[in-house]
């Protein structure tokens, strides 16, 4: 395992598969704050993938997917079953680190869609100095690709169009699968909301978001980012409402550290 997929592995665990006992008490067995009958499992890795599979049946519960990168695991539990009982159940059984329920995520909505750096709107960018970095140091590379894992993007914005990340795998518009990572023309990106490949922007705030990591800059138009040129891979796992789950997010994870380990240079994701 590379430094960077134990580093990612760890942030996943931490700010996704957190301490369940506390986030119960806080959040209740409500159903509209998670998947009811699912949840997230983390196995040690040094549990075998059929010692896995023994453990949750044994509990009458089995694994509908595994997000290999990452080495979580979505899980069906038994009908009838509380999701705070799943979690004390599970949480108990060989070589289990975590578990907590596929929480739903919704988005905070987007600030306005069209700022002007000239008329102070982007007072962000200001606040930050960003203009001293840009004179003195650099205004980014286009070698550098940020992944955004939000509501998606509008790749074809013309202050995003030219630093929206073209996954350099895969032959766009073929409706094959070239690089055989489970995608059919994932050019841009993911969509973890709608279960399908094209992470379009249906909401404003992952465009939003995109355009202050790496809009276009200089360009008389529209918005200018904090990076003039980096790329941006989109995986979008909130809906048009502004609603994800956690496998959801999980899955944007997975899917960004395995094109990192297949060498595209991402070099920081974007969680908003």
């Amino acid at each position: 395992m590379t430094k960077w997929s134990v580093a990612a592995s760890i942030f996943i665990a931490a700010f996704l598969i957190t301490s369940v006992s506390g986030q119960q008490n806080n959040r209740s067995d409500r159903s509209d704050t998670f998947v009811p009958g699912e949840v997230l499992v983390q196995f040690n890795h040094s549990v075998s993938r059929s010692e896995k599979d023994q453990s949750l049946n044994s509990r009458n519960a089995r694994s509908i997917r595994h997000f290999n990168s990452v080495d979580i695991d979505l899980v069906r539990v038994p009908p009838g079953w509380s999701i705070a009982a799943a979690v004390g159940g599970l949480r108990g059984l060989r070589g289990v680190i975590n578990v907590q329920p596929n929480y739903i995520r919704r988005g905070i909505p987007g600030g306005p869609s069209d700022p002007l750096w000239l008329d102070d709107t982007l007072w962000g960018l200001k606040k930050i100095q960003a203009d001293l970095v840009w004179s003195n140091f650099s205004v980014g590379s286009s070698d550098i690709v940020i992944a955004d894992i939000d509501t998606g993007i509008n790749y074809s914005h013309p202050d995003l169009a030219a630093n929206a990340w073209r996954n350099p795998f895969e032959v766009p518009g073929n409706n094959i699968d070239d690089d055989g990572n489970g995608y059919i023309d994932d050019v841009f990106g993911i969509d973890t909301a709608n279960h399908d490949s094209n992470p379009f922007d249906d909401q404003g705030h992952g465009t939003h978001t995109a355009g202050t990591l790496s809009a276009v800059g200089n360009n008389a138009q529209g918005v200018v980012g904090v990076n003039w040129n980096a790329k941006v891979l989109s995986c979008k796992f909130l809906n048009a409402a502004g609603s994800g789950t956690d496998a959801g997010a999980i899955e944007c994870f997975d899917y960004v550290l395995a094109m990192r380990n297949r060498g595209v240079n991402i070099r920081v994701t974007s969680n908003s």
